[in-house]
């Protein structure tokens, strides 16, 4: 995949996080990593292992689908969110700087 990648954008998200790893050792900024998941009740079994004339059954519960999404710092500042106010709250972390957003 390193081939197919753009080497001027490359260098330019290097070149950002250099800016955000200098800011947050100045304590100017304070950096938190994230990621997404959701859960449900309904079991996904893509594949399984059964000895041969062996039935497995997992039995779904009808349930809804909770989404999540967590930030965490490297102090391990956990805070988690229900994904539907996931959106409201990253705009909210946005300052609305003119010609900010691409």
């Amino acid at each position: 995949m390193k081939s197919k990648q753009d080497a001027q954008q490359v260098a330019y998200k290097q070149e950002c996080l250099r800016e955000i790893e200098q800011l947050k050792d100045q304590n100017h900024i304070e950096v938190f990593y994230g990621d997404e998941s959701g859960f449900c009740l309904t079991p996904v079994m893509a594949y399984s292992w059964q000895y041969p004339g062996e039935e497995i059954r997992i039995l779904p519960q009808k349930g809804k689908r909770i989404n999540v999404f967590g930030i965490m710092s490297e102090a391990n500042q956990l805070r988690s969110f229900r994904k539907k106010v996931v959106l409201p709250l990253i705009l909210s972390l946005i300052p609305l700087t003119p010609g900010y957003l691409p």
